[in-house]
């Protein structure tokens, strides 16, 4: 469960989106969440910093958003990947190690996703 004293990221290429779910996390009451739109500035990010979940926009790049999943879950976190593009029958075969949170959710539909985690 994410409860309030997480530390997310959220890595979306669409600067409005991204701060929509960053919206959503903080009025959850999650303490601290950083916002990436840049490959390797997520990847430092990830690198240094202990996150409770990390949200991996996959519409752009699906071998960066896979490189960015591994990396996530070598560290321990939890991978929360989110598209508007692609339907589950199309996706690729790795991603069935994480959670997958198709765009448009709702507030509602993302807090259950992070009370069930």
């Amino acid at each position: 469960m994410v409860k309030n004293k997480s530390h997310c990221l959220v890595f979306e290429n669409n600067f409005l989106i991204g701060l929509d779910l960053e919206e959503m996390l903080r009025a959850r009451g999650i303490a601290a969440v950083d916002l990436s739109r840049n490959f390797v500035d997520a990847v430092e990010r990830i690198t240094r910093s202990n996150y409770t979940a990390v949200f991996i926009d996959f519409d752009g790049d699906l071998e960066q958003a896979q490189q960015l999943a591994s990396l996530v879950k070598s560290n321990g976190s939890t991978a929360i990947l989110t598209s508007t593009t692609m339907l589950r029958q199309d996706l690729p075969a790795w991603m069935s190690d994480h959670i997958i949170l198709s765009k448009p959710f709702s507030e509602k539909e993302m807090n259950n996703l992070l009370d069930n985690m």
